[in-house]
């Protein structure tokens, strides 16, 4: 069974804010080291993946965080496949301290790339095997979601070569960092405490695009959006809510 594999992390001292507590981008990169060490067990890797001129790409995330990571001990996760709808695939994971209590949780989804057309993969046959799908859900999520709000303009910037990661494009832990960068003292507090976190990948960000960061409020939600200057098209939207209405 996939869920019964556990992978154990450390976070480094970079990824913690003044108070100890890990940043936002830090549960994204928690997910993504374990997803890409359990795709080496299981023969999916990116490379594997690159063999048929496929890679996989992250469109969307949610994070339920129960206990905010504190500190640089050690965390153990687990993850596993739980289904497939038209062209997203869909995996769960947990994530615990040493003494197995709980700290987040929560449902990612994914696509193929077609690396040479840079198009989504949409046959129903993959070129290579997947596990059988565990239905066992740890969020309430889907691929996509439409934000609406007001938003304003914060700042903006232009990628830059250290952004980019093996595909060529910004690396997904980069959207989150930004989204950290535009909240004040109180949001970035907030974004560090117990909530639902989502982020959502709709247009990759290449070399030497600008990108102008919006950021407004719906109820409790702080949203963060990031719009592609070359075209005007929302690149990625993130949103945390500190309620419990999971």
């Amino acid at each position: 069974m996939e869920a019964d594999r556990v992978y154990g992390y450390r976070n480094l001292m970079g990824d913690l804010n003044q108070e100890g507590m890990l940043k936002p981008y830090g549960y994204l990169k928690l997910l993504n080291q374990l997803v890409e060490e359990h795709f080496e067990v299981l023969g999916l890797s990116q490379n594997k993946a690159m063999e048929h001129r496929l890679a996989w790409i992250l469109i969307s995330a949610v994070f339920l965080i129960i206990r905010p990571v504190r500190g640089t001990g050690r965390v153990f996760g687990s993850t596993w496949y739980s289904g497939r709808d038209g062209i997203s695939f869909r995996r769960e994971f947990v994530f615990r301290d040493e003494e197995g209590v709980l700290l987040f949780k929560g449902s990612c989804f994914s696509v193929l790339m077609n690396l040479e057309e840079r198009s989504i993969f949409r046959e129903q046959c993959v070129p290579f095997g997947l596990p059988e799908p565990l239905e066992v859900l740890m969020a309430v999520a889907e691929p996509s979601r439409r934000i609406h709000g007001d938003f304003e303009g914060v700042e903006e910037w232009q990628v830059r070569n250290s952004q980019l990661d093996l595909l060529g494009h910004v690396n997904n832990i980069r959207y989150l960092e930004f989204a950290y960068d535009a909240l004040n003292g109180e949001e970035r507090r907030r974004f560090c405490q117990e909530g639902r976190l989502e982020i959502y990948f709709q247009a990759e960000l290449n070399p030497g695009e600008g990108v102008e960061l919006l950021k407004g409020l719906v109820g409790d939600e702080v949203l963060i959006r990031g719009i592609r200057k070359s075209d005007g098209r929302v690149s990625f939207d993130c949103a945390f809510s500190s309620s419990e209405a999971w």
